[in-house]
Protein backbone atom coordinates (compact mmCIF):
# COMPACT_ATOMS: atom_id res chain seq x y z
CA UNK A 1 0.00 0.00 0.00
CA UNK A 2 1.40 3.25 -0.80
CA UNK A 3 -0.04 6.08 1.77
CA UNK A 4 1.54 8.58 0.86
CA UNK A 5 -0.26 8.58 -2.72
CA UNK A 6 -3.42 7.64 -1.05
CA UNK A 7 -2.80 10.83 1.24
CA UNK A 8 -2.70 12.71 -2.48
CA UNK A 9 -5.81 11.29 -3.37
CA UNK A 10 -7.68 12.08 -0.47
CA UNK A 11 -6.46 15.45 -0.60
CA UNK A 12 -6.98 16.16 -4.31
CA UNK A 13 -10.25 15.22 -3.79
CA UNK A 14 -10.54 17.31 -0.70
CA UNK A 15 -9.48 20.29 -3.56
CA UNK A 16 -11.55 19.25 -6.21
CA UNK A 17 -15.02 19.57 -3.95
CA UNK A 18 -13.80 23.10 -1.99
CA UNK A 19 -13.22 24.52 -5.86
CA UNK A 20 -16.26 23.07 -6.88
CA UNK A 21 -18.16 24.99 -3.59
CA UNK A 22 -16.56 28.17 -4.47
CA UNK A 23 -17.95 28.14 -7.95
CA UNK A 24 -21.18 26.96 -6.59
CA UNK A 25 -21.40 30.00 -4.09
CA UNK A 26 -20.56 32.04 -6.50
CA UNK A 27 -23.53 31.78 -8.78
CA UNK A 28 -25.65 31.17 -5.98
CA UNK A 29 -25.05 34.85 -4.78
CA UNK A 30 -25.14 35.94 -8.84
CA UNK A 31 -28.53 34.51 -8.36
CA UNK A 32 -29.59 35.96 -4.95
CA UNK A 33 -28.73 39.24 -6.22
CA UNK A 34 -30.29 39.21 -8.78
CA UNK A 35 -33.65 38.30 -7.98
CA UNK A 36 -33.31 40.63 -4.75
CA UNK A 37 -33.12 43.10 -7.52
CA UNK A 38 -36.47 41.88 -9.50
CA UNK A 39 -38.28 42.38 -6.66
CA UNK A 40 -37.40 46.46 -6.78
CA UNK A 41 -38.01 46.74 -10.75
CA UNK A 42 -41.06 49.18 -10.82
CA UNK A 43 -44.33 47.90 -11.77
CA UNK A 44 -44.23 44.53 -9.91
CA UNK A 45 -46.47 45.85 -7.26
CA UNK A 46 -49.19 45.57 -10.03
CA UNK A 47 -48.35 42.28 -11.14
CA UNK A 48 -49.96 38.88 -9.27
CA UNK A 49 -48.74 37.70 -6.04
CA UNK A 50 -47.00 34.93 -7.22
CA UNK A 51 -44.18 37.15 -8.62
CA UNK A 52 -42.95 38.40 -5.61
CA UNK A 53 -43.65 34.70 -4.03
CA UNK A 54 -41.48 33.37 -6.92
CA UNK A 55 -38.61 35.66 -6.95
CA UNK A 56 -38.54 35.14 -2.76
CA UNK A 57 -38.28 32.24 -3.18
CA UNK A 58 -35.62 32.10 -5.69
CA UNK A 59 -33.86 34.23 -3.04
CA UNK A 60 -34.29 32.02 -0.65
CA UNK A 61 -33.35 28.74 -2.11
CA UNK A 62 -29.92 30.60 -3.30
CA UNK A 63 -29.35 31.44 0.32
CA UNK A 64 -30.04 27.77 1.24
CA UNK A 65 -27.93 26.24 -0.86
CA UNK A 66 -24.83 28.62 -0.13
CA UNK A 67 -25.94 27.78 3.31
CA UNK A 68 -25.89 24.04 2.46
CA UNK A 69 -22.64 24.52 0.88
CA UNK A 70 -20.54 26.12 3.81
CA UNK A 71 -21.80 23.05 5.97
CA UNK A 72 -20.64 20.62 3.61
CA UNK A 73 -17.45 22.35 3.84
CA UNK A 74 -16.65 20.74 6.91
CA UNK A 75 -17.88 17.48 6.65
CA UNK A 76 -15.00 16.18 4.07
CA UNK A 77 -13.30 15.03 7.47
CA UNK A 78 -16.19 13.74 9.15
CA UNK A 79 -16.24 10.93 6.35
CA UNK A 80 -12.24 11.01 5.30
CA UNK A 81 -10.51 11.61 9.05
CA UNK A 82 -10.08 7.99 9.81
CA UNK A 83 -8.82 6.93 7.00
CA UNK A 84 -6.17 10.19 6.97
CA UNK A 85 -5.55 8.72 10.15
CA UNK A 86 -4.68 5.38 9.98
CA UNK A 87 -2.44 6.27 6.74
CA UNK A 88 -0.46 8.70 9.03
CA UNK A 89 0.35 5.68 11.21
CA UNK A 90 4.17 4.99 11.15
CA UNK A 91 3.66 1.58 9.56
CA UNK A 92 -0.04 1.08 7.96
CA UNK A 93 -1.12 -2.54 7.35
CA UNK A 94 -2.21 -3.93 4.43
CA UNK A 95 -5.04 -4.70 6.37
CA UNK A 96 -6.58 -1.24 6.50
CA UNK A 97 -9.98 -1.28 4.78
CA UNK A 98 -10.52 2.14 3.69
CA UNK A 99 -13.19 4.28 1.71
CA UNK A 100 -12.45 3.50 -1.46
CA UNK A 101 -13.74 2.28 -4.77
CA UNK A 102 -12.50 -1.38 -4.05
CA UNK A 103 -15.53 -2.72 -2.32
CA UNK A 104 -19.21 -2.69 -2.67
CA UNK A 105 -19.93 -0.97 0.66
CA UNK A 106 -16.98 1.58 0.01
CA UNK A 107 -18.31 2.43 -3.23
CA UNK A 108 -21.81 2.97 -2.32
CA UNK A 109 -21.06 5.14 0.50
CA UNK A 110 -19.01 7.34 -1.73
CA UNK A 111 -21.81 7.66 -4.32
CA UNK A 112 -23.85 8.80 -1.87
CA UNK A 113 -21.44 11.55 0.03
CA UNK A 114 -20.89 12.65 -3.59
CA UNK A 115 -24.47 12.96 -3.63
CA UNK A 116 -24.32 15.25 -0.24
CA UNK A 117 -21.20 17.83 -1.61
CA UNK A 118 -23.27 18.44 -4.69
CA UNK A 119 -26.83 19.08 -3.34
CA UNK A 120 -25.81 22.88 -3.37
CA UNK A 121 -25.29 22.02 -7.23
CA UNK A 122 -29.06 21.53 -7.36
CA UNK A 123 -30.08 24.78 -5.83
CA UNK A 124 -28.26 26.72 -8.81
CA UNK A 125 -30.93 25.14 -11.12
CA UNK A 126 -33.74 25.07 -8.61
CA UNK A 127 -33.52 28.93 -7.79
CA UNK A 128 -32.92 29.75 -11.90
CA UNK A 129 -36.25 27.81 -12.61
CA UNK A 130 -37.98 29.72 -10.10
CA UNK A 131 -36.61 33.41 -11.43
CA UNK A 132 -37.46 32.25 -14.56
CA UNK A 133 -41.14 30.90 -13.94
CA UNK A 134 -41.49 34.68 -11.79
CA UNK A 135 -40.58 36.63 -14.95
CA UNK A 136 -42.66 34.95 -17.16
CA UNK A 137 -45.09 35.39 -14.37
CA UNK A 138 -44.37 38.96 -14.18
CA UNK A 139 -44.74 39.46 -18.21
CA UNK A 140 -47.59 38.12 -18.38
CA UNK A 141 -49.63 40.34 -15.38
CA UNK A 142 -48.35 43.47 -14.69
CA UNK A 143 -49.99 46.83 -15.84
CA UNK A 144 -48.16 49.38 -15.52
CA UNK A 145 -51.16 51.68 -15.52
CA UNK A 146 -53.29 49.47 -12.63
CA UNK A 147 -53.19 50.55 -9.18
CA UNK A 148 -51.08 48.25 -6.95
CA UNK A 149 -53.02 44.99 -5.98
CA UNK A 150 -54.09 43.87 -2.19
CA UNK A 151 -54.16 41.10 -1.06
CA UNK A 152 -56.52 39.67 2.11
CA UNK A 153 -54.25 36.90 2.82
CA UNK A 154 -50.37 36.28 2.92
CA UNK A 155 -50.40 32.49 3.63
CA UNK A 156 -50.52 31.39 -0.31
CA UNK A 157 -47.22 34.12 -0.94
CA UNK A 158 -45.59 32.63 2.29
CA UNK A 159 -46.38 28.77 1.39
CA UNK A 160 -44.72 29.34 -2.36
CA UNK A 161 -41.57 31.96 -1.19
CA UNK A 162 -40.36 29.22 1.57
CA UNK A 163 -41.54 25.76 0.08
CA UNK A 164 -38.64 24.73 -2.12
CA UNK A 165 -36.44 25.99 0.40
CA UNK A 166 -37.73 24.21 3.06
CA UNK A 167 -37.91 20.89 0.87
CA UNK A 168 -34.63 21.54 -0.21
CA UNK A 169 -32.70 21.61 3.09
CA UNK A 170 -35.02 18.60 4.17
CA UNK A 171 -33.53 16.63 1.48
CA UNK A 172 -29.80 17.85 2.68
CA UNK A 173 -30.82 16.39 6.45
CA UNK A 174 -32.11 13.64 5.20
CA UNK A 175 -29.23 12.98 2.97
CA UNK A 176 -26.91 14.04 5.52
CA UNK A 177 -28.16 11.37 7.71
CA UNK A 178 -28.44 8.62 5.77
CA UNK A 179 -24.96 8.94 4.74
CA UNK A 180 -23.79 9.31 8.46
CA UNK A 181 -25.59 6.03 9.37
CA UNK A 182 -23.75 4.39 6.01
CA UNK A 183 -20.63 5.68 7.25
CA UNK A 184 -20.82 4.23 10.85
CA UNK A 185 -21.81 1.01 9.61
CA UNK A 186 -19.05 0.79 7.35
CA UNK A 187 -16.64 1.77 9.70
CA UNK A 188 -18.01 -0.67 12.11
CA UNK A 189 -17.82 -3.31 9.85
CA UNK A 190 -14.35 -2.58 8.54
CA UNK A 191 -12.97 -2.77 12.33
CA UNK A 192 -14.68 -5.73 12.78
CA UNK A 193 -18.03 -4.57 14.63
CA UNK A 194 -15.73 -3.02 17.81
CA UNK A 195 -16.42 0.30 18.82
CA UNK A 196 -14.22 3.37 18.85
CA UNK A 197 -11.63 2.82 21.67
CA UNK A 198 -12.02 -1.28 21.51
CA UNK A 199 -8.89 -2.98 21.40
CA UNK A 200 -8.30 -5.54 19.09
Amino acid sequence: MNSERTLESIETLRKEYMSNKDAINTLLGLLAATAAAALAIPGIETTHWIVRALWLSSVLQSISGAAVGGLTSGLFYLFFDEDIAQLQLPKPTEALCLLTLETVEGAELLQIVDKLFWKPSFAIVRSAMLFAAGAFAFVVTVDFGKQPRSYASRWPLAVVALGPSAIFLAEFWLLMLWCSVKHRRFRLQASGGRGPGSEA
